[in-house]
Parts: structure tokens; sequence; C-alpha cells
């Protein structure tokens, strides 16, 4: 930590990750300044957080609706931050339903049913409050960190005279004098980063000078096993219903799907006022994560700049959503009949 004295660090990425990394750096007690790049509008990444101005105080948590901790170390930390009042124990009720046969459970929610390791008993489930994002906010309080929102950094420069790095955002502005540069992001040196925005992965592109100057050959070799990463693409949906459209008595916070087009249904909770927003009682908000086949399988109307595509597949998605409601609440409230006693 001591090579940190009086340096300058940019972090990309103010997703969980590069949020923790500032948080860590921030509180070294060491004279350093750090800058937080984001593409998006706030922090959060992959546990961010979208609003709607038609409907204030609706929120969407878009993407993990909670998380697991099994490591006693980051249990601790987590609990750490309780006094910052942005986490707390999920005690959501986590349901499943087989889209086959149509039956409905109560989900196994322990760490090890999600093929992560770890010691299922001591497990803990948490998530941000009042909503996801609120997590990396509070991991960015700090008098040493600023954050650059809506910034997509597009290339990595590195001077051999200075040591240090200069970034080029999207608008082709400049930000230099980096001693060091952290990348929370596999994107960065991903094939993806050309299919999702027409540009080079700009941490290939760095390596590949760096290659050639004779300088490293270290970015590159980076850039390359990034670019070997695998992943599965879904498709969030983001529903808000009129409390008279939505199906009564859903038993559960958050839905896992078996052999159906969707994976996962989160439903929102109603804002309090307590949470700085106004509730909206009116409406009821869900979340669902479409399975990665059915990603895969329409993966270009995701890219495509047809309105109607990405209307007639967020259609297909909504239909199929409510289905799924209507058919839970159909099954909660035949087993809340035959659990009611005979009358008499």
């Amino acid at each position: 930590m001591a090579a940190f004295k009086h340096q300058r660090v940019a972090v990309i990425g103010a997703g969980v990750t590069g949020s923790t990394i500032a948080h860590q750096l921030s509180r070294s007690g060491l004279p350093i300044a750090i800058d937080v790049f984001e593409m998006g509008r706030g922090p959060g990444g992959r546990a961010s957080t979208r609003f709607t101005r038609q409907l204030p105080g609706v929120w969407y948590n878009h993407g993990a609706p909670c998380f697991h901790v099994c490591d006693p170390a980051v249990t601790a930390f987590i609990e750490s931050l309780a006094g910052k009042q942005c986490i707390e124990e999920y005690k959501g009720k986590v349901m499943s339903i087989d889209w086959a046969t149509k039956g409905v459970r109560q989900a196994d929610t322990t760490r090890a049913s999600h093929g992560s390791s770890g010691d299922a008993e001591t497990c803990k489930i948490y998530r941000g409050v009042p909503h996801m994002a609120s997590l990396c906010s509070a991991l960015l309080e700090g008098d040493n960190i600023t954050k650059r929102e809506q910034t997509m950094i597009v290339e990595y420069c590195f001077d051999k005279t200075t040591q240090q790095w200069r970034l080029v955002d999207k608008q082709a502005k400049e930000y230099a004098g980096y001693d060091y540069l952290i990348i929370t992001s596999v994107t960065n040196g991903h094939p993806r980063f050309q299919k999702t925005f027409g540009l080079p992965p700009p941490l290939t592109v760095a390596g590949d000078r760096l290659a050639a100057a004779q300088v490293s050959d270290a970015v590159q070799r980076v850039a390359a096993m990034m670019g070997e990463v695998k992943s599965d693409p879904i498709f969030s949906l983001m529903v808000t219903y009129p409390v008279s459209d939505a199906p009564p008595s859903l038993p559960f916070d958050c839905l896992l799907i078996e052999n159906g087009m969707l994976s996962k249904v989160v439903q929102m909770p109603l804002p309090t006022p307590s949470a700085g927003h106004s509730p909206s009682p009116s409406h009821v908000s869900f979340v669902a994560h479409s399975t990665p086949a059915f990603a895969e399988e329409h993966i270009s109307v995701s890219a495509s700049s047809d309105p109607d595509a990405l209307d007639r597949l967020a259609k297909t998605m909504a239909d199929h959503l409510k289905m799924v409601l209507q058919t839970v609440a159909k099954e909660a409230a035949s087993k809340m009949d035959m659990d009611s006693p005979a009358a008499v």
C-alpha cells in the first residue's frame, strides 16, 4: 500500500468491485486521489437501480436483487457498513416454479444451491437499502474520491516518459496524470466491447501498443485473458402495473423459474417516506430476467435500432410474465383454500 503514497489512481467501473476498491483505498490513510469512471448515470454496475420519471418513487433493481456472502471476512466487511444504513440482511420469501409442470414450492436459498462454494450454513443474503445502488453509492463516499459518471473511457495511453496513464473518453476529453490504472470490467478487453459500442476494446488496443513499443507485454496478456472470458446474456424486463391489474396474493419476493422463457422474477418493495421517496401504493413493480437461451435466440434485437422490434420483444416477455404471475397467484389461492378449515 505504501506504493500509492502521493499518487493518483483511476478506477474504471463503479460497480461493486470498483466501488469497493475505491472505498478501501480511500480509507487507507494515504494521501491519494481516486477518480472513479462510470459510463452509466450512477454507480452500481450489476447491482444498479433504474428510476422512472413517470412514477416518482418507483424503482427497479434490474440486475442483482440481492447477493450471497459466505466468506466470514466479506461478511465482516459488509456488516461494518451498517452505520451507513445502505445494506440489510435479505429476508424476502423466495419461491420457485417449474413452468413445465406449474408446480410451485419454496426455494432453497443457500449459496450452495446456486452453484458456488462456501459453507451453506454460514452464508447470508444481503440487499442494498433502500435500493441496490445504495450500496455502491455509500462505498464511494469520501473526500478523496471523485465520481465521473456518464463518462465512457475509450482509450488508455501510457506515457513512457512520465510513467503515467492518460485516459480519453467518448467525447475526446482527456484525463491525464494517473500513476495507477485499475480496470474492473472485463468488457474493456473483450470482443463484446466492439459489438456493443462499435469501438475496439480499449485495453486490447493499449496492450498492443505497449507490446509494439517494447514497453511491456503484460497488458496485452491481461487483455487476451479478458477476451477469453465466457458469459451468458440475459434480458431484463422492468414492468409496473396498476394495483388493480396486478395478480393478487403473490406469495413471493423473488421467484426462480425452471423450464421457461424467464429465469427469475423479483417483486420490487414499495418505497417508503423514510427512504426518501414518495410511496406509490397504487402500483406494483417487477423485474423479470430471461433465460440465457432466450436472450441468445433474440440477441440481434438488443442491438437493433428498430424500436418496433424492441417493443415486440418486450411485449413477448411481458405477456409471459403476466402468465407466470397469474399461475403462481392461482396456485397460492388454491393452497390457501386447502389450508382453510372446512365450513361447518
